[in-house]
């Protein structure tokens, strides 16, 4: 199976903007909040429940925090655990050797959240202008530059220097000669 990779440009609306900014916002600091607590509370965190800091054990974490606080209930969850997953996966590559070691991230610089495949939708709404459905936000148009081809596996939002722009993974199916 293949995957390929295709970038548009979104043009939001102002209130989707403003969507977009929170959702950055509320995965950044699940990200610095997981960081710290892998950093420095790992040891106290260990002595008092038996676990290792981990996805798992931090994802339990990430639910008992989405229950007490009402604007990281507003995200959907899939981005907060997609997340834990890529801070897991920065410490493995970090321990293999194959990457630095993981950074609390500032606002502004390399803001970004995904989603799963199977709850992003797009639609082409004529030759130039296609739009993408994502949780929680809406439809949001973006210029189709090339059709999108295959199933949809994830889609990361991230903020540029250009502006807010979507990335969407898809697995292509059937073999080309090998």
């Amino acid at each position: 199976m293949q995957f390929r990779g295709y970038t548009y440009a979104l043009r939001p609306t102002a209130e989707q903007t403003v969507l977009f900014d929170q959702f950055a916002g509320v995965c950044r600091l699940v990200w610095n909040l997981a960081l710290d607590q892998r950093l420095n509370h790992w040891r106290n965190f260990q002595a008092t429940t038996g676990d290792n800091l981990n996805y798992v054990t931090q994802a339990r974490e990430l639910t008992k925090l989405r229950a007490e606080v009402d604007f990281v209930r507003a995200v959907p969850q899939q981005s907060q655990q997609r997340t834990l997953k890529a801070l897991d996966e920065a410490f493995r590559r970090a321990w293999q050797g194959k990457g630095g070691y993981p950074q609390f991230k500032r606002k502004g610089v390399n803001d970004a959240f995904s989603f799963v495949g199977r709850t992003v939708r797009v639609e082409k709404i004529n030759r130039r202008w296609s739009r993408v459905k994502l949780p929680k936000i809406g439809w949001v148009k973006f210029r189709a530059t090339r059709p999108l081809q295959g199933e949809i596996a994830e889609a990361t939002v991230t903020r540029t220097a250009l502006g807010w722009q979507i990335s969407i993974g898809c697995k292509l199916a059937g073999d080309r000669g090998m």
